[in-house]
């Protein structure tokens, strides 16, 4: 009797070990079928838009949600997988920009913690008399939980045509095509993001300090210094943003007028380091006494401060 019960525990076990192997190979295996515009929205749905409520990037209405799904489209038609789209917003944003929890730091718990408490929880259903079916249902939980997780693992890595080494191949070429012009498709892609949030929210500083460093990688110089000037008129009194207005200035050639900018941000703060080294800097040529006052002010600062 007890053999008996034993056969039909292990026969659960295996019956549920061969279905998850079979779900894991339907979902890993990618349809010849599959359209690009549903893998767009496959990846967009992993995606919480970060100016929503509750709500992932393929379903909002959202402007920066709409932005977020022009990138993931650029992204994959550029030869990324999924899961390289998905860790570049992750990088972007943070981890909370996913849905799905990643598998790394408290990531960790989330994902094991299911697998734990049912292996746990298996010894002590097999010692309790006439439960012996209770283990087999445990098991094949265990088993369904593990092919779930490889198939998130796979399917993250492995792109609908055909591989890593295709994608890479394809990403290689098109980063090469795109430096030529001097931006990547990451670097388009976090522009367009960027200026899309700003359009957004044209309140918060933090968007346009941001934006305005994308637009200087990028060499687009005069955007960057019309950002900067508007976190000026965002926060007159800040005097790092009056100094990182006019360096803008000075990137895009327009010495004089950070001069001027200069100049403002010593009577909002007289003794603004960054300030007096970059103005001091400027004046060498046109006013040598005015440059080695600044000069002078600016050591004893720093001297003061170390």
């Amino acid at each position: 009797m007890l053999v008996g019960r034993r056969r039909t525990v292990l026969a659960a076990l295996v019956v549920a070990m061969l279905a998850a192997v079979g779900v894991v190979g339907a979902l890993v295996l990618p349809s010849p079928g599959d359209a690009h515009a549903d893998q767009v929205r496959a990846v967009a749905g992993s995606l919480r838009c970060p100016s929503c409520m509750g709500e992932d990037v393929a379903d909002s209405a959202s402007p920066l949600a709409e932005s977020m799904r022009l990138v993931v489209a650029e992204q994959l038609a550029a030869g990324r997988t999924p899961g390289e789209v998905r860790e570049w917003f992750a990088r972007a944003y943070g981890d909370e920009v996913l849905l799905d929890p990643p598998r790394r730091g408290l990531g960790w718990l989330l994902w094991a913690a299911p697998l734990a408490v049912v292996a746990l929880a298996v010894p002590l259903l097999w010692r309790r008399p006439g439960r012996r079916a209770a283990p087999a249902a445990a098991l094949a939980g265990v088993a369904v939980l593990a092919g779930w997780w490889l198939v998130t693992d796979v399917r993250g890595s492995v792109g609908p045509a055909g591989g890593t080494a295709a994608a890479a191949s394809a990403e290689a070429g098109s980063g090469a095509a795109a430096a030529s012009d001097g931006a990547g498709p990451g670097e388009l892609g976090a522009l367009t993001v960027l200026q899309a949030a700003v359009q957004e929210q044209p309140g918060r500083t933090e968007l346009r300090e941001a934006l305005a460093s994308r637009l200087e990688e990028a060499g687009r110089t005069a955007e960057a210094a019309e950002q900067r000037a508007a976190v000026v008129r965002l926060r007159p009194l800040d005097a790092d943003a009056r100094y990182r207005y006019a360096a803008a200035l000075v990137r895009d050639g327009s010495a004089d007028q950070a001069t001027e900018v200069l100049e403002q941000t010593l009577e909002v703060r007289t003794r603004h380091a960054p300030t007096l080294a970059l103005l001091g800097t400027l004046l060498r040529d046109t006013d040598p006494g005015r440059s080695a006052e600044l000069m002078g002010q600016y050591a004893q600062v720093r001297e003061e401060g170390s």
